[in-house]
C-alpha cells in the first residue's frame, strides 16, 4: 500500500490532456514545474517488486505515483522534470507511448507501466531515458484477450539493470538483449509462456546474474549461455532431469555455472538427477527442488557442493535420508514429506552448521540411538506427523535444540521421547498425540524453561519469517541474507 506523501502538485495546461481519476482529483497534463512528491493510492492489487525498488534508489528526489490518471497516448513533454527520479503510471489504460516521451524527465530512474494496454510495438520501444535503471512492464494487456505475445523490437537501454516482464503472455523473445540492455543485471520474467529453447539465441547480457522464469512452458534449458549468472528461478516449469553431458529429454544442463549460488526448482517433475551434474556448479549457496518426482540421489552427488547452505528435497518420492555427510556449510535441510522409515545411527554426522532440520510427513517409525548427535548447531527438529512411539536414549545429544515438533505422532508417555538431556530446550510440540490428551505438562520432567504446546488452538507469534498455519504451528525454513537469492 501506498500513501499519500504531499498533495501539492504545480501543473499548467499546455492544450493537454485531462483526466478525472478514482481518487476525485483532477490530474492535468502536460505535467511541469513538479516540486513536490505525490503518491496516490492504487486500488489493484500489485506484483511484489523484488529489486530494484524506488526506495531503493538512496540519491532519489521526487516521486510520481499516478495509477489511473495517465493519458491513453504518451508524448514527449507530457511530464517535464529534471527532479522527478521514480514515475508509476499503472492502471491507466496506456494504449501507446510515442518515441521520447520520457526524454524531458532526465534524471528518472524507475518507470512502472503495469496493468495497461500497451501496443507491442511501443512495449520496449518508446526511447531510452539516459539514467533508467528499473522498467516494470508487468501484466500489460496490448491486445485485450489471450493471445501470445513475440517480443521482436526493443529501444537501447543503455544503463537499465532491473527489467520486469511479469505476466504478459510471452511465447518468444526476438529481441538481442545483449545488445539492446548492455549493463541489465535483474530480468524478471515469470508467469509467462516461454520455452527453454528460446535460450539458445537469445543472447542474454554478460552482466545478468539474476533470471527468473518462474512458471513457464519449459521443458529444456542449456546453461552455457547463462554462466555468469548467480540465481536462476525455474519453478513451475517441466524439467524432469538435471544433467550436464549425458543430456536428452526435458532436461536442465548444467554445464560452466560456477558462479552460480542459487537454484530453484520447484514444482518441476524432476524424477533423475545424473551422477556429476553438480561439478560445474559447485559454488551453489543454496537448492530447492522440492515438489519434484525425486526417488534416488546417486551416491555423492552432493559431495561436491561445499559452500551449500539451503537445501531443499521436500515432497519428493524418497525412501531414505541421502548422504550429506559432507555438506559441512548445511545451515537448513528439507526432507520432509518423503517415503523415509527410519534414521540410523549418525546419518547426519559432521553436521556442526545445521541449525534446522525438518523430517516431518514421512513415514519414520524407528530412529536409532545416535541419530542426532554432534549437532552442535542444531536449533530446531521437525519430526511431525511420522508413526513414532518411542524415541530410545542417545537418540539426540550434543546440540542446542530450542524447537522439538513431535505433533502427529503416537508418543503415549514423556518417557517416550527421552529429551531428559535436552536442557536448552524452549518449546515442545506434542498437539495431535495420545500425549497430549492423556497426561499434564506440569508433571512432566523438563526444564523450566520448556513450554509445551498440547492444543492446535495456541497462537504461536514469532519473528516475521515463520509462518503460522491454520490449525496448528509449521516450523519455519531459516531465512539466510538474500545477497543471492534476489
Amino acid at each position: 500500500m501506498t500513501y499519500i506523501i504531499a498533495v501539492i502538485l504545480v501543473s499548467h495546461l499546455l492544450g493537454g490532456d485531462q483526466v478525472l481519476s478514482h481518487h476525485d482529483r483532477r490530474i492535468i497534463f502536460p505535467l511541469t514545474h513538479i516540486d513536490r512528491s505525490l503518491e496516490l493510492h492504487s486500488i489493484t492489487k500489485e506484483l511484489p517488486l523484488q529489486t530494484g525498488k524506488c526506495q531503493d534508489y538512496r540519491n532519489r528526489d521526487l516521486v510520481l505515483s499516478l495509477p489511473g490518471v495517465s493519458p491513453r497516448v504518451l508524448y514527449p513533454g507530457f511530464i517535464t522534470s529534471d527532479r522527478v527520479s521514480c514515475l508509476s503510471l499503472t492502471d491507466s489504460a496506456i494504449e501507446g507511448i510515442q518515441s521520447g516521451s520520457f526524454s524531458h524527465a532526465p534524471n528518472l530512474m524507475y518507470l512502472d507501466l503495469s496493468r495497461n494496454r500497451i501496443q507491442l510495438c511501443d512495449l520496449l520501444s518508446f526511447g531510452n531515458p539516459d539514467e533508467l535503471r528499473t522498467l516494470v512492464i508487468d501484466e500489460n494487456d496490448s491486445q485485450g484477450q489471450q493471445t501470445d505475445v513475440i517480443l521482436s523490437s526493443s529501444s537501447y537501454f543503455s544503463h537499465l539493470e532491473h527489467l520486469y516482464l511479469r505476466k504478459n503472455l510471452i511465447r518468444d523473445i526476438r529481441i538481442n538483449l545483449r545488445h539492446q540492455f548492455p549493463s541489465l543485471t535483474h530480468l524478471y520474467l515469470s508467469d509467462n509462456r516461454l520455452e527453454g529453447r528460446l535460450f539458445t539465441h537469445i543472447h542474454l547480457p554478460s552482466t545478468l546474474t539474476h533470471l527468473h522464469l518462474e512458471r513457464n512452458w519449459i521443458t529444456k534449458i542449456d546453461t552455457q549461455e547463462l554462466i555468469n549468472l548467480s540465481s536462476l528461478f525455474l519453478d513451475g516449469n517441466r524439467i524432469s532431469s538435471i544433467c550436464s553431458w549425458q543430456c536428452q529429454g526435458n532436461d536442465l544442463v548444467l554445464r560452466g555455472m560456477r558462479g552460480l549460488k542459487f537454484l530453484s526448482l520447484l514444482r518441476n517433475d524432476v524424477s533423475y538427477i545424473e551422477p556429476g551434474c553438480f561439478n560445474e556448479a559447485r559454488n551453489l549457496q543454496s537448492l530447492n527442488l522440492a515438489h519434484n518426482a525425486i526417488t534416488h540421489l546417486p551416491p555423492g552427488i552432493l559431495d561436491v557442493l561445499h559452500h551449500l547452505e539451503d537445501l531443499s528435497l521436500s515432497y519428493n518420492r524418497l525412501t531414505r535420508v541421502p548422504d550429506v555427510s559432507r555438506l559441512v556449510m548445511i545451515g537448513s535441510l528439507s526432507i520432509d514429506h518423503n517415503y523415509i522409515d527410519r534414521i540410523t545411527t549418525r546419518t547426519f554426522s559432521n553436521l556442526h552448521c545445521l541449525k534446522w532440520l525438518s523430517l516431518g510427513g514421512n513415514r519414520i517409525s524407528s530412529i536409532e540411538t545416535d541419530a542426532f548427535t554432534d549437532l552442535t548447531s542444531l536449533e530446531e527438529l521437525d519430526l511431525s506427523h511420522n508413526q513414532l512411539s518411542y524415541l530410545p536414549w542417545g537418540w539426540i545429544s550434543d546440540t542446542c535444540l530450542h524447537h522439538l515438533d513431535v505433533r502427529g505422532n503416537y508418543f503415549t508417555s514423556f518417557e517416550s521421547l527421552s529429551i531428559n538431556n535436552l536442557w536448552t530446550l524452549t518449546h515442545l510440540y506434542v498437539q495431535g498425540t495420545p500425549l497430549a490428551s492423556g497426561s499434564t505438562a506440569d508433571r512432566w520432567s523438563i526444564g523450566y524453561n520448556t513450554t509445551v504446546h498440547v492444543k492446535y488452538t495456541e497462537s504461536v507469534y514469532r519473528s516475521g519469517c515463520y509462518v503460522e498455519c491454520d490449525g496448528g504451528y509449521t516450523i519455519p525454513r531459516i531465512t539466510f541474507s538474500d545477497k543471492w537469492t534476489w
